[in-house]
């Protein structure tokens, strides 16, 4: 919605051409600042738990930028349209920061060691379709939805529903693949026979309780002694 902002601060918000790059350096700064403590925090507690969140919380603000939103804070003059955009937009930048920058490292550390290069590719490439493709849908859902605001409250919604979606996804994928981990840890560890009293010995079979049949039990040979005497010539 980027491309287009420009435009509705202008017709729709009554703000100056002068004034709109403000608007955008409301964005960019936060962002600019938040990324260094993002990408430590991301680092300590994990990159997926910090992307989950900047994502809602980017959903749930531009959600609170279209009408419900405008209505609930009891905004309706152009000008406190215009400021309450520009407090929006400061702390989008901010829930841009923890949902982009690790996003990255999210999908290289899912991925195995010699994929890293195509996930980078991956990452760049939908990065890029995005920013092609992004003015084009922002106009389209504009003119759809009878207006700029109409159509932000629309995706802060897709934005939100796509978050809850992947976190239920990830949470069940991460769930079968500790079970798949314990699995594979107690089949390794587990020994055939791990009390004396699972079995009683009888004429030299191993007898195991429960078991239908005897084992037979190992039998040693003593070896031939290599110091034995060897038969007189």
């Amino acid at each position: 919605v980027e491309p287009i902002l420009a435009l509705h601060l202008t017709e729709d918000d009554g703000v100056s051409q002068k004034h709109v790059a403000y608007y955008f350096l409301a964005i960019n700064i936060p962002y600019l600042l938040a990324a260094p403590l993002v990408g430590h925090v991301a680092d300590r507690v994990g990159h997926a738990r910090v992307l989950f969140f900047g994502s809602a919380a980017c959903g749930a603000t531009l959600i609170m930028m279209g009408p419900i939103g405008m209505r609930a804070f009891f905004v309706s003059s152009p000008s406190a349209k215009a400021r309450a955009d520009a407090i929006l937009l400061s702390v989008m930048g901010l829930w841009q920061a923890l949902s982009l920058i690790p996003a990255l490292p999210a999908m290289k550390s899912g991925a195995a060691a010699s994929g890293s290069e195509a996930v980078v590719a991956l990452f760049n490439g939908f990065q890029q379709t995005g920013l092609a493709l992004g003015p084009i849908a922002g106009s389209l859902m504009t003119h759809m939805f009878g207006g700029y605001r109409s159509a932000v409250e629309l995706l802060g919604i897709v934005v939100v529903g796509y978050t809850v979606i992947c976190l239920v996804i990830s949470t069940l994928c991460l769930q079968r693949s500790e079970e798949m981990k314990l699995g594979d840890e107690e089949s390794t560890t587990t020994p055939l026979l791990t009390r004396d009293d699972d079995y009683d010995v009888d004429d030299g079979n191993v007898v195991g309780r429960g078991l239908s049949e005897p084992i037979e039990a190992p039998t040693t040979t003593t070896p031939i002694s290599a110091t034995a005497a060897s038969p007189s010539s």
